[in-house]
């Protein structure tokens, strides 16, 4: 079984890797390491073992140990847990306001037009309403989410199709409401902004 000792082990062991791939700003690479690193050992484990194992990496959170440190474990897990998170789900690192963001450019088109403005009654496109800091509507017709795997106040930011935050949060056993673990509009604005911006040059 993985045991604490061996998961501090692990956790430090990814930090460095982790940090590599960050800079070199790959997330193919960052997905080589961590999501792989511990799939034949999560391969043998029952499933009561894999929940519990993500408790453990919750609580070191929760203990003092850096998120950054911890994100790749849980990324490794849950990518375990639920295939199609898997190969090149995020593809792109993108710092913002202290915080790392991890973008994923499949979940939306900018010319696409869903999101519904009741005051104006109008419908957006989603490159307008980005320039405007309002997220777009992705492909299942909701708007994508900002949501994070710990309720540390250092944790990374996963953009995540509408239809699966709360899968995505129940998958992280972080135990957090929807309001806890995503970013509000008010606070995302800024990124979709800087989102649109990158993707418009």
């Amino acid at each position: 079984m993985f045991t604490k000792k061996r998961l501090t082990t692990s956790l430090v062991g990814l930090a460095a890797m982790f940090s590599v791939s960050a800079n070199a700003n790959s997330i193919e690479d960052f997905f080589e390491l961590s999501a792989y690193a511990q799939y034949l050992e999560l391969k043998e484990m029952e499933k009561h073992e894999i929940l519990e194992l993500k408790s453990d990496i919750q609580l070191a959170v929760a203990e003092g140990l850096d998120p950054l440190i911890a994100e790749p474990n849980m990324l490794s897990i849950i990518t375990f847990e639920k295939e199609d998170l898997r190969n090149g789900y995020w593809n792109e690192f993108i710092p913002h306001e202290d915080l790392l963001f991890f973008a994923r450019n499949e979940l939306f088109d900018l010319d696409f037009a869903s999101i519904y403005d009741l005051e104006n009654k109008n419908s957006y496109i989603n490159r307008h309403a980005m320039q405007e800091g309002i997220a777009p509507s992705g492909v299942d017709g909701k708007q994508v989410g900002l949501c994070r795997l710990f309720k540390s106040s250092g944790s990374s930011y996963f953009e995540v199709a509408g239809s699966d935050i709360e899968h995505f949060i129940k998958l992280s056993g972080s135990k957090m409401t929807k309001d806890e673990a995503c970013l509000n509009e008010h606070l995302s604005k800024t990124y979709w902004q800087q989102r649109y911006d990158k993707l418009s040059k």
